[in-house]
């Protein structure tokens, strides 16, 4: 699985279990304050590479329906509108750590 950003994710090994379920790792993303709505849980493997020493399995949080509001500020006579973006965290699956957020539209 490649996302536009670069971002290579592989499937999990087989046998590999996470140390932290995807209920857990869903609570630590959503600290970071992300209104969708709908979000799903994907277990997948981080290959090793500069940020990792060691393959790395992690918890690909995909939230849908989140409103993404222009950084410019509206003029006086227009509503301000929001645009629909899928929105992605990472959370490492063995010790529940939060690793990246990001955004693309769909």
């Amino acid at each position: 699985m490649t996302d536009p950003t670069g971002l290579i994710l592989e499937p999990p090994p087989d046998g590999r279990v996470p140390q932290i379920g995807a209920s857990e790792a869903m609570d630590t993303a959503w600290k970071e304050v992300v209104e969708a709505t709908n979000q799903l849980a994907i277990l997948a493997l981080f290959p090793k590479e500069e940020q990792f020493k060691v393959d790395t399995l992690v918890w690909l949080i995909r939230y849908e329906g989140y409103c993404a509001v222009p950084v410019a500020p509206p003029r006086a006579d227009s509503v301000q509108t929001c645009y629909e973006q899928l929105y992605f965290t990472l959370i490492n699956a063995d010790t529940g750590d939060f690793i990246v957020s990001w955004t693309r539209a769909p």
